[in-house]
């Protein structure tokens, strides 16, 4: 039987939120049935060599902004060599250009993953964007049903376009280590404004007063590293507080941990909250966006509002203090990890879209 071509496009060659679903879809899916490539858009960076170890083809554009066009026009050399299935894109730019690459190449299945609305609401290129997602024939994944309701609400598109799939993640990869005397608290996530790193710097100063030996690990790279440095110097905190850049080894850094936060103020999910679930840490967030749908307030973690250090500290105090209530979490949020956003669930109800939307295109073509 002939395998299905399928391609996955996105933006940015960095990896996140949306990288790593696309890693795990890769890894996941059934090799004997699709044959997978992916295109970047832009950059150089660690997405490509990570893709590339689990055996597919990689190509990055290596655009270097939205409107490089000279770069972007490589990819028609690339795709007349390409006989494309199905084209799997991921995160709004990919959309746009994704959509106008289906039209010209006429691609039989067009899907489009939505990991959360552009920032930017008014911009031409998220303007774009909606109007493609409410007009254009194609279905559209999205990870969580916060995003859902977003896609219907602001987006305009119609609730019977939209497949809700959580994101999943390889529970097998995360364990739990005994942890020694050090506490040590975490966060990992690009350095970007919508992550709320500097409301966790702030909250900082407030559990020092309350457990003086607390550790800080900021996991992650970005645009506000020196800002946050900075504010870290200023805060007099940077004895307690160490920023690591992008880490490979995540697993690892995890298992150290004793305590995980995630301080977003925009959040369509959390790939970072499920892998710290996964690997048994008790977990405080803040109550915005998709993260209610994976941590249940004391139950699997403590919420609190965003933008707020003050309750913040409190939450992190309160989690430490209280290690038999940290730990009861910690395990029931590893059984929700492992019931309700494991990877194997994700791969399999998104191979079911494929082969469902590979049936309605069957009869248009005969070769397929």
């Amino acid at each position: 039987m002939k395998k299905i071509d399928l391609l996955y496009l996105t933006t940015d060659s960095k990896i996140g939120g949306a990288e790593n679903i696309i890693l795990a879809l890769i890894k996941g899916l059934n090799r004997n049935k699709y044959s997978v490539g992916l295109l970047i858009l832009s950059g150089t960076g660690p997405l490509i060599g990570e893709a590339k170890k689990l055996g597919i083809e990689v190509t990055a554009l290596r655009m270097k902004s939205k409107f490089d066009i000279i770069s972007l026009l490589k990819i028609f050399p690339y795709l007349r060599k390409k006989k494309i299935d199905i084209l799997h894109t991921h995160l709004y730019h990919s959309n746009i250009i994704g959509a106008l690459v289906k039209k010209w190449k006429r691609i039989p299945i067009f899907l489009y993953t939505s990991h959360g609305l552009p920032i930017e609401k008014n911009s031409p290129l998220s303007l774009c964007n909606n109007l493609i997602m409410r007009k254009a024939n194609h279905k559209i994944i999205a990870v969580s049903s916060d995003v859902k309701r977003k896609l219907i609400n602001y987006g305009k598109v119609k609730p019977e376009k939209i497949i809700l799939i959580h994101n999943g993640i390889d529970v097998s990869k995360f364990f739990s280590s005994e942890k020694g005397k050090d506490i040590l608290i975490g966060t990992i996530a690009n350095l970007r404004l919508v992550k709320g790193h500097q409301y966790l710097l702030k909250a900082i100063p407030t559990v020092l007063e309350g457990i003086p030996s607390t550790k800080f690990l900021i996991v992650g790279q970005g645009p506000l590293r020196k800002d946050l440095e900075q504010l870290a110097k200023r805060l007099k905190i940077t004895k307690n507080v160490i920023f690591t850049g992008y880490q490979k080894n995540i697993a690892e850094i995890l298992a150290k941990l004793t305590l995980f936060v995630l301080p977003s103020i925009r959040e369509p999910l959390g790939i970072c909250l499920l892998e710290a679930m996964a690997t048994g840490l008790p977990v405080v967030a803040t109550n915005i966006g998709g993260i209610p749908e994976v941590v249940k307030d004391r139950e699997t973690g403590l919420l609190v509002p965003p933008k707020n250090p003050e309750i913040l500290a409190h939450a992190i105090l309160t989690l430490l203090q209280n290690r038999e209530k940290a730990k009861n979490m910690a395990i029931a949020g590893r059984r929700r990890v492992e019931e309700k956003f494991n990877l194997k669930i994700m791969v399999r109800k998104t191979e079911e879209v494929y082969q469902n939307l590979i049936g309605k295109n069957f009869l248009k073509d005969e070769n397929f």
